[in-house]
């Protein structure tokens, strides 16, 4: 059976444009793969800390990357969750370029704008890709890793920046209250 999905993306608008963006991405089935919250210091409570397991830290490693491969591309507050994982994504530039490989000889390369859905799909192939080679060296199960789509919401202010990064950075101490969290759905 085919479903219909409907784009959550704005109709017409130019994700390639420079400007900040929150972007979440979950684990398939919102599975715990990511790694766990735990309570770190001293009372009965403590401080919930995100412990990355080894995908968490491979995502970790790889989302830190990003910057080397897109020059214009820039990221801001980063977390993993243990099943989501939040971040800004800042395109510098309007002219964010990438290269197309594989061009004829004697044929100029062609040149096209990268978007944020180009950046996070290539993330989430790349994070996979490394995913299942661990998976044929028996080093892990074999899973899906990301849920189909992602989210995303455009920063147009530097107040929603700030509000923005101090959610994505408390999202540890929220836990409890966060939506993908399983106990809250």
């Amino acid at each position: 059976m085919l479903h219909n999905r409907q784009s959550i993306r704005l109709k017409k608008y130019d994700y390639s444009l420079p400007g900040a963006y929150f972007v979440t991405v979950c684990t398939h089935r919102r599975q715990f793969t990511l790694g766990q919250i735990v309570n770190v210091g001293a009372g009965p409570r403590g401080c919930p800390q995100m412990i990355l397991n080894n995908i968490g830290q491979m995502v970790d490693k790889t989302w830190n990357e990003i910057p080397n491969y897109y020059h214009d591309i820039n990221i801001d507050v980063f977390q993993i969750m243990p099943n989501h994982i939040h971040g800004i994504l800042i395109i510098d530039k309007l002219n964010v370029q990438t290269l197309f490989n594989g061009q004829p000889r004697g044929v100029a390369p062609t040149t096209r704008n990268l978007s944020l859905s180009d950046i996070v799909h290539r993330f989430k192939s790349k994070t996979t890709n490394d995913y299942f080679k661990q998976t044929k060296q028996n080093i892990l199960l074999p899973i899906k890793l990301w849920q189909r789509n992602y989210y995303e919401h455009i920063i147009r202010s530097e107040k929603e920046l700030q509000e923005t990064r101090k959610y994505i950075a408390d999202n540890p101490i929220n836990w409890n209250m966060d939506r993908n969290n399983p106990k809250n759905m």
